[in-house]
């Protein structure tokens, strides 16, 4: 058995082996009556798993997996699981299986108290304690969900979502929302928020309306802004890896879903009654309500502090009560400051203007300014912005493109800032010189519509 486990091993960790000419060695584990030997051989093999972070044979998890119902090594396979960083559909599926099986040794415990599995059903228990869930959560964080299968990812957080559930129901409701339910929802929305992803902002509704209704069945409050503030996060991380087309898809997506919330009756943005004889009970449920409604809109405007289309903002003060005013420009002003600075002092913001080069402002490779037709739609980089001279962008020509825009919304612009769904308006080449001038315009609804961090804070004042 000794030379078996070592084998495994070292067919396991190798990096030079093909998977498929070695996943038979791993049918050790699927031979009938051979638990006792399969347990330790598991063990010897675990603990070289555990070692190595990264996985070369794919179909691991799997076997792992069969290995968390062997007695005695029920704990150790879950580690090895949490631990490893590589295959992560693959780990996700054999994670949702191992914790499926411990919910239903959870339900069988009496059955089994005295038993011969005793011990087994005991590890398995274990696993579905509101400390080991988070954990295990917090261990996944640092896999490369994102490219995850979806379908694989959305089953593994229904799977560990009841673990919050139960611990919910088993709250009375005033006393929900508390403690180690709070943390828990966290991390798990955390890893449900890896479903929205860049490039795929068409599935995004479709996941928001489920995990809304999921979430409905318990009805907190809480829930609802805890659940804004983890889109918030996710949101503002991908809008620094994708087009200003693309983020603004998003704010709409997002804008739409937590303009949802507040047609549930589970949040409020309107202050309880005050009159004398109103019960207690209701009129902290009420309060709750209003606390948690605030704090969407407060992760809403962070969201937008950044930069969105006009309709966002009007969508968000829509909503905001004539109380909130204040306190919701602030925090959107506040956020917009702080991205403002944080884009300066890592160089992501670029100056509005540039010195010009000695060869001039051509670029060498683009189209040439009588190729360039009126009336098509392009995207550009701004390569110039200031008050005397407007904003020119390279738009794929040997020849920058000026944007008209009003000479005030100059400051708007900055070196390297990306301007989308522009439309070319005129085209000048003078046969004499050969020197060209072409105008750009913005369209209806497009990049030029949206306003930065400074016109984003401007209306909101």
């Amino acid at each position: 058995r000794d030379i078996a486990g070592n084998v495994l091993a070292q067919v396991a960790t190798a990096s030079d082996l093909s998977p498929e000419d070695v996943r038979s060695f791993f049918g050790f584990f699927d031979l009938p009556q051979k638990e006792d030997l399969q347990a330790y051989v598991a063990d010897f093999l675990l603990d070289q798993l555990m070692e190595s972070k990264e996985w070369t044979l794919p179909f691991l998890p799997g076997v792992i997996a069969k290995l968390a119902v062997l007695p005695g090594v029920t704990n150790k396979a879950m580690s090895a699981l949490r631990a490893n960083t590589s295959h992560p559909t693959e780990v996700l599926k054999a994670l949702t299986q191992v914790m499926q099986t411990a919910r239903l040794a959870a339900r069988s415990e009496s059955s089994v108290k005295d038993g011969p599995d005793s011990q087994l059903f005991k590890d398995l228990r274990s696993l579905t304690s509101v400390s080991t869930v988070r954990s295990c959560l917090i261990d996944l964080t640092k896999m490369d969900l994102d490219g995850s299968d979806s379908a694989v990812l959305l089953a593994f957080f229904a799977e560990m979502l009841k673990s919050w559930e139960n611990l919910e129901w088993e709250q009375p409701k005033e006393k929900r929302g508390q403690g180690e339910s709070v943390t828990l929802l966290q991390s798990l929305l955390a890893i449900w928020s890896k479903l929205l992803r860049k490039g795929q902002v068409s599935t995004w509704s479709e996941a928001c309306v489920g995990i809304y209704q999921r979430l409905m069945v318990i009805g907190a409050p809480y829930s609802l802004s805890t659940l804004a503030a983890v889109v918030m996060d996710r949101v503002l991380s991908l809008g620094t890896q994708v087009q200003s087309d693309e983020y603004n898809q998003m704010l709409a997506v997002v804008g739409e879903f937590f303009s949802s919330f507040f047609s549930s009756g589970v949040l409020s943005l309107s202050a309880p009654p005050a009159a004398f004889g109103v019960d207690a009970r209701f009129v902290a449920d009420e309060t709750d309500k209003l606390a948690h409604g605030t704090n969407i809109l407060l992760h809403w405007a962070v969201l937008l502090a950044n930069g969105c289309l006009e309709s966002e903002t009007d969508a968000l003060f829509a909503l905001c009560p004539e109380k909130s005013e204040i306190t919701l420009a602030e925090t959107l002003v506040n956020a917009a400051v702080s991205m403002e600075k944080t884009l300066l002092s890592s160089g992501r913001r670029g100056p509005r203007t540039q010195r010009r080069s000695d060869v001039g402002w051509a670029h060498s490779g683009g189209i040439l300014a009588t190729d360039v037709v009126v009336g098509s739609q392009v995207s550009g980089v701004v390569t110039n912005s200031s008050k005397q001279y407007g904003v020119f962008l390279d738009f794929g020509c040997v020849k920058d493109g000026k944007l008209s825009v009003p000479e005030g919304d100059c400051k708007k612009y900055r070196v390297g800032d990306e301007v989308s769904n522009c439309i070319v308006n005129k085209v000048e080449v003078s046969g004499k010189t050969g020197s060209s001038f072409i105008e750009l315009l913005l369209a209806p609804g497009g990049g030029g519509a949206k306003a930065g961090s400074a016109g984003v804070s401007g209306r909101a004042v």
